[in-house]
């Protein structure tokens, strides 16, 4: 409980001391995809033929063609994972700097995920495909415990450990990270879960409203869904999976410790 109190005071002195930063570093991946999801509707409203389209999920996917079918795959995949990899990425180069003592800046941690860009998306197809397995297998238990626990710490190994690891490294070493940030981790994730219930039901709720367009409860699906809980999400597990981090890496010469 002592180690988690201390991780959790760690945490809020990295959020205080660069929060705008931080919170830029975490949602400019999704407001990449809030903008291409939101071109692709506009283009789809007004070139495509949506007349004798079905409307029920498995019949629309038996009716795409491959080509549709493997743009549909990829950017699920893009959205449940590459999205939070990016998020996550960003925000751990900057807490750990902030940690070190140092003054962290979105543009350098910009720059430090660009030269992993790589790897990074690798890892989060690799993680995203297991997931889907998961899903199949352990519905929303197996995913939950994937993208939440495995995933964000995979990503900080892969960002900061040095000397440089591949992807099946950061993946086979990610767990002994989250020992001690295990508590705080499933909170979050279970906090999360509770958001993502409670925005879908009331926006259900808004939907059975006759006086709300669809343009309305479209736009507000994507900003809950895209640009409000996700980047919370990765903001926290990014600050906290880092200071863990920095406590397993440095806690020795650390003064505070």
């Amino acid at each position: 409980m002592d180690q988690t109190a201390s991780l959790l005071k760690r945490g809020w002195r990295v959020l205080q001391k660069n929060p705008a930063g931080l919170l830029a570093a975490a949602a400019w991946p999704y407001l990449g995809v809030f903008v291409a999801a939101a071109i692709a509707r506009a283009f789809i409203l007004r070139y495509a033929n949506l007349d004798d389209s079905p409307t029920e999920p498995l019949a629309l996917w038996n009716s795409a063609g491959p080509l549709t079918r493997v743009g549909i795959v990829l950017s699920y995949l893009f959205y449940i994972s590459v999205s939070q990899s990016l998020a996550v990425a960003g925000v751990s180069v900057m807490s750990l700097e902030d940690n070190l003592g140092g003054n962290s800046t979105f543009l350098r941690a910009l720059v430090q995920v660009g030269r992993r860009l790589f790897p990074l998306i690798a890892l989060s197809f690799l993680v995203g495909f297991l997931t889907t397995l998961l899903a199949s297998i352990v519905p929303l238990v197996g995913p939950f415990i994937v993208q939440t626990i495995f995933l964000p710490s995979a990503v900080v190994v892969l960002m900061l450990e040095k000397p440089r690891v591949g992807v099946f490294t950061s993946f086979r070493t990610s767990l002994g990270l989250t020992a001690d940030a295990l508590p705080t981790i499933i909170g979050v994730g279970i906090v999360g879960v509770g958001a993502f219930a409670a925005i879908t039901a009331g926006l259900i709720r808004v939907r059975m409203s006759t006086g709300v367009s669809g343009v309305f409860f479209t736009f507000a699906a994507l900003v809950s869904f895209i640009l409000v809980v996700p980047p919370a999400i990765a903001l926290i597990l990014g600050v906290v999976l880092a200071s863990s981090y920095y406590d397993r890496r440095f806690r020795a010469t650390d003064p505070e410790a």
